[in-house]
Parts: C-alpha cells; sequence; structure tokens
C-alpha cells in the first residue's frame, strides 16, 4: 500500500469519524438535556460536521495526485547512465540472468530463447500500487516477471528483444505520466497515437 493510502487510510479517516462521532453523541446528549437551550450549539456541532466533510472531499483529488506523484517517483526510465553491452545482467531471486542477443541464460547454465518465453510488458494496480513489469514465459507456474528497469529497457532496446506488445513499451516511456495515471485508475493502459 502506497504510505500516502496508508496515512490517510489509518491515520485521518479513523480521526474524521471519531470527530463525527463525538459530534453525533454531543447533539444526541445535548438535544436530550435541553433542546431548546442547546440548539445553537447542535448546529454549530452539525457544522463542524459538514466541514471535516468538505474538507475530506476536498482532499481526495489532492490525495490520489500525490498517490501518483509517488508512484511514478518509484521508476526511473532514464538508460542514459546504463552502458551498451553485448549482454545484460539482471538478479532476479538470488540468481543472475544473463540478456544476450537471441535468449536468457541463468546462472546454471540454462539457456532460453526469446522467441520461447514470449516477453511482453505487463501492468498492475494491486492494493493502489502501480507494478510494472516485463513477463519471460507463458506458463504461470514458471514465467518470471522483471521489474521494470533502465537496465532492462536498455537490454530491450540494445538486443532487440521481441516483446509481444512493443507499442506499450514506447507509449510508456514517451507519456510516462499518462501511462500510470490509467495503470492506477484501471491497472493497465491504452495507447492512444499522437
Amino acid at each position: 500500500m502506497n504510505p500516502i493510502r496508508f496515512r490517510t487510510n489509518y491515520r485521518i479517516l479513523p480521526c474524521y469519524v471519531a470527530l463525527c462521532v463525538v459530534c453525533l453523541l454531543s447533539v444526541l446528549i445535548l438535544g436530550s438535556i435541553d433542546e431548546q437551550k442547546y440548539l445553537p450549539v447542535m448546529i454549530g456541532l452539525f457544522a463542524v460536521m459538514g466541514v471535516a466533510t468538505v474538507l475530506m472531499l476536498l482532499a481526495v483529488p489532492k490525495t490520489r495526485r500525490q498517490e501518483l506523484a509517488a508512484e511514478e517517483a518509484r521508476y526511473d526510465f532514464d538508460t542514459a547512465a546504463v552502458e551498451i553491452q553485448e549482454q545484460y545482467v539482471i538478479d532476479y531471486e538470488g540468481a543472475k540472468l544473463y540478456f544476450g542477443p537471441n535468449g536468457v541464460r541463468v546462472d546454471d547454465g540454462k539457456f532460453f530463447w526469446y522467441s520461447a518465453m514470449n516477453p511482453r510488458l505487463v501492468t498492475s494496480n494491486r492494493f493502489n500500487r502501480v507494478w510494472i513489469a516485463v513477463e519471460f514465459g507463458s506458463d504461470p507456474l514458471t514465467d518470471i516477471f522483471l521489474p521494470l528497469s533502465p537496465v532492462l529497457i536498455r537490454a530491450i532496446e540494445q538486443l532487440a528483444i521481441p516483446l509481444a506488445n512493443p507499442e506499450s513499451l514506447d507509449y510508456l516511456l514517451s507519456h510516462k505520466s499518462n501511462a500510470f495515471a490509467q495503470i492506477y485508475n484501471s491497472g493497465t493502459f491504452e495507447v492512444f497515437d499522437d
């Protein structure tokens, strides 16, 4: 869960609910004591609840923008610092994957052809976190998901790794903010022509 979402859900929202409960209980208690005498106070308490509700609703768009900015900041797609190489090494769950021109070699010497692995860009917004990875394989038990990183992007570009959806990667790299907003809202994004 995004830290901003966590703060909103587990800090701000409970305080708001507690304020509303205290205001309602106060109105009920004051109304049962003397409705006419405490009418201005009860109206004031309802006004406090109304102002708190309006402030909560006005904060929603700002909170969503902050969440989206935080999610966007988690991914760096700048490949300028990544040197061009004949093969690229990426760590994956304690093993090293060596990306070459024709396929991937694992630490233990196993080799997998790109054509057999059907690499493709995949996205998700599970738990309100933007997740972008390249999936290698089509079997749910054996495929691997590598988070999109500058090294992986450079490997895809330099080695011409045949992605099943290259237009998605191009759109993501050229329209990062728009793509992130779509992923954040729906879990995926559509490629629009310029």
